[in-house]
């Protein structure tokens, strides 16, 4: 078959719904994009749509962004390069950062992970975003600090929120920026910042 002026081998043309088409020739794999333009042979022996809605491509063992030619990682857990020795991975739909060794660096709570234009690493967390680097700056949390808690219940004048190595602290609704503490459930984790730690470990937060 001819595709944008290059005569492509094919036993199998298959349609994606986002416009894209993956060839198949004797158990190879290429890539068509929305506008006709091949823009991945079939050398790959598998092709997928990764959930952060990239395809990647398999040789061997090794897997890479099919549209940029680029490595991504040699890894069953499905490791995806972002940049300096960090990797986003995921586990149940949610993802999180991993170093080259596969030491975690941050826990998979995040919705997405990315990186903005400056090549800075952004987590979401339901409608909060935060670049990671502010992130459990201090090995002990101080006032101040910017971490990710989890809900450990909610009440009518706010949630109840574990952070880090840190007791179970307030976030009073006064500080949840006009949003409802029943907006929340148990088990939810948010971005909030710490506002004080008392004598006696008990904490004070605010929505980041």
């Amino acid at each position: 078959m001819n595709v944008d002026g290059a005569k492509i081998k094919a036993d199998k043309i298959i349609i994606q719904e986002n416009g894209y088409a993956i060839i198949e020739d004797s158990n190879n794999y290429g890539l068509i994009n929305p506008y006709g333009v091949v823009v991945a042979f079939p050398t790959f022996q598998e092709i997928k749509l990764a959930e952060d809605g990239a395809y990647i491509g398999r040789k061997g063992k090794a897997w890479y962004d099919v549209i940029e030619n680029r490595f991504l990682y040699i890894d069953e857990k499905g490791m995806v390069f972002l940049c300096d020795g960090v990797y986003k991975y995921s586990e149940n739909g949610k993802f999180g950062l991993v170093d080259s060794s596969g030491m975690v660096i941050k826990q998979c709570v995040f919705d997405s992970i990315s990186l903005d234009s400056n090549n800075e690493i952004i987590g979401v967390i339901g409608s909060q975003s935060i670049n990671v680097s502010l992130l459990d700056k201090n090995i002990k949390p101080l006032v101040g600090d910017i971490c990710i808690g989890k809900i450990t219940n909610v009440v009518v004048y706010g949630l109840f929120v574990k952070a880090n190595n840190l007791d179970t602290g307030l976030l009073h609704k006064s500080k949840l920026k006009g949003k409802s503490p029943h907006r929340y459930s148990k088990g939810d984790y948010i971005i909030v910042r710490i506002l004080s730690i008392h004598n006696d470990g008990k904490v004070d937060y605010e929505l980041y």
